[in-house]
Formats: C-alpha cells, structure tokens, sequence
C-alpha cells in the first residue's frame, strides 16, 4: 500500500476482511507515507490509525519506517516486521573494461521527489566539465523546460536520455555502467537502486526513506543530503576522477546486496510471515 488512493482501497479491504474473518497482511511501500499521514485531518487520521491497528501484521521497508508506524498508529513492536525490498542477482560482474571511464546511469521518474533537477545542476557544474564521463538519464514524466534544455543544450554529447527502458534495457545500462545516482527527495526503498548495488556499481544517493539503513557512505556507496547539487557535484566528482574507489565501494556493494537483498532471502521473510499470521 501507499499514499492517497491506495489507502483508502485498503481501508475499505481490510473493514471488509475483518467482517469475514479474513487475516490481514499490509505492506507498507510508499516513500511519501510520513507526509500524506501528516496532511491528514484528524478524523481521517483516526480512520488510517483504525485500519493498521486491525491489521494482523504490518510490513515496513526499513528500521525507520518501523519506529514511524509503530508510533503514528500505535502498533505493539510484535506486529511489526522490517521486510527490504529485494531483486534478482545479475551475476557477478564481468571484468570488461567497463571502468576505464566513469559511466553514470539515473533510472526512475522524472519528478522533483527524484532529484533529476539536482543531478542535472551537479552534471552543469563547471568542476565536471574537464573531466572524462559520461551519463544515462533513463526514466519517464514531465521534465522542466529548464531542465529538458540543459540536457539537450549544455549537456549534449555526454547525456543520453533514451526515455523508459524495457527490463532488457535496464539490465544492459547497468551493465554498461560503473556509478549509479539516485539523489531521490522522498523513497520507501528504491528497487533500481537495489539493482545496481546488485551490479556492483558505485552508488550515490541521499539518506531518505531507508536508503540511509542500506548505503553506508564511504564503505558500499556515498550519501549526501536530498535537494543539495552542490554536495551531489562533489560525490560525482570523487568517482569520476577515483577509479579505485568506483571499484571498492561498487564491490562492497555487491557484497551488501547479496547478504541482505537478494529476492530468496526475501521470498523466504515474507513465507515466514504469513505462516506466522496463518497459523
């Protein structure tokens, strides 16, 4: 479930589950849930609060969601499970070449909770524009005027935007990758940044949602604050010109991503809880 619409689907599911004595599981995944619930007048609020607390569990995408439910609707800890979000495994990555130069790939939405405006200004930054990169803007929705004529103007020539990729796509532009940027303002937990931890890229990203529980900064990836280009054009700039340290944190994120994130290890979380709730 998430914002707006999906809530109140759910409310109406979870009133009519419990009518017929139908357990109820709610998997919380939207990144913008905090703010929606915030927004809420205190009578729908109280209808939010009344559906989570008849819930016979919840999921949440990190420690940070949790402790949100737990005290936005008082849930007892007990009902409560942190299940990541989880993705195939590529395979190791092939030694190709591929970091003789640095390649940088965005794949999401173009939309300010994306932060496509601010990696657009780091890419513009002049600190950038003597060194050897490249760039992949993937991803669909409305783009600024501004923005649409940096990418076609200042930036021709070393950013592509091929528009919405097929999975085929996708996994040929992490392949062909060796930085991934996702400099997202609002996040549950982002299923490509999970992919191309998954291809052993080197990640920069922002602490939001639970990206701060999945990226350490400097040891499997860097982390700088939602909203500042500035900040994001530094990180940028460290891989770019440190091509061991692309290679030492896009391992460590590999390493991470099959420890914690790979798709049977959460396959088997969420059997267990529905077991759990079943039996």
């Amino acid at each position: 479930m998430a914002s707006r619409g999906s809530t109140w689907r759910k409310i109406t599911i979870v009133a009519a589950a419990r009518l017929f004595g139908v357990p109820v599981v709610l998997h919380l995944h939207g990144g913008g849930y905090r703010l929606f619930v915030a927004a809420l007048p205190e009578g729908a609020k109280r209808l939010v609060g009344w559906m989570f607390r008849r819930a016979d569990h919840v999921m949440v995408l990190g420690q940070g969601w949790r402790e949100f439910t737990r005290q936005a609707f008082q849930l007892a800890d007990n009902n409560i499970t942190v299940l990541p979000n989880g993705v195939p495994d590529p395979g190791p990555a092939k030694a190709d070449g591929k970091d003789e130069m640095a390649r940088l790939l965005f794949m999401g939405r173009f939309s300010p909770e994306k932060g496509v405006t601010d990696l657009i200004e780091a890419l513009g930054d002049g600190g950038l524009a003597a060194l050897e990169w490249t760039a992949v803007i993937a991803g669909a929705g409305d783009m600024s005027a501004r923005d649409h004529h940096r990418l076609h103007g200042d930036l021709s020539g070393r950013a592509a935007v091929p528009g919405w990729l097929s999975n085929e796509q996708a996994r040929q532009a992490f392949s062909s990758a060796n930085i991934f940027v996702l400099p997202s303002h609002l996040e549950g937990l982002s299923l490509s940044l999970l992919e191309a931890m998954a291809h052993g890229l080197a990640v920069v990203a922002t602490p939001v949602g639970a990206h701060g529980e999945v990226i350490q900064d400097g040891q499997n990836g860097l982390l700088v604050p939602p909203g500042d280009a500035p900040a994001l054009t530094i990180a940028l700039r460290r891989l770019i010109i440190d091509r061991s340290l692309r290679q030492s944190l896009g391992q460590a994120a590999r390493r991470r991503f099959v420890a914690k994130y790979h798709i049977a290890r959460t396959v088997e979380q969420l059997r267990s809880v529905y077991d759990h709730v079943m039996t």
